[in-house]
């Protein structure tokens, strides 16, 4: 750790000080809201992301960026390997919030949803692959 850089690469330190001081709510919950959005969206937008590893990956990642820039800039903001942690499980509770939005679209039991697995028939329309 780098307390005069503004370093910390040291998993869970920086959360047991955030957890005793007097910010707690402030720096605890700002952290997982960060990427909720990134979160919630995400796999709602795309179907490649309704997997729990990527969704944590990719918030990750992108927090990643964000820490590198804070320290590369040097504006004055700790960089802290705690803070990627926590926007990536921000991102997946989030995720998990709109649950319900991204696995309508995918279908339940098997069931097609319209215009998957379809192809064009001779009179514009559409009908199911398979049933011609």
């Amino acid at each position: 750790m780098c307390r005069d850089c503004g370093l910390n690469l040291v998993p869970l330190r920086d959360l047991a000080e955030q957890l005793t001081g007097n910010r707690v709510i402030e720096q605890f919950g700002g952290n997982l809201l960060v990427f909720a959005a990134l979160g919630l969206l995400l796999p709602v937008r795309l179907s490649w992301f309704t997997r729990p590893c990527r969704i944590l990956l990719a918030a990750a990642g992108a927090s990643i960026v964000v820490e590198t820039m804070q320290f590369v800039l040097a504006i004055d903001r700790h960089s802290s390997v705690d803070d990627v942690l926590l926007n990536a499980i921000g991102a997946y509770l989030a995720a998990q919030l709109s649950r319900h939005w991204w696995i309508r679209h995918r279908g339940h039991g098997g069931r097609t949803l319209p215009g998957r697995n379809t192809a064009p028939d001779q009179v514009g329309g559409t009908a199911e692959l398979g049933r011609a």
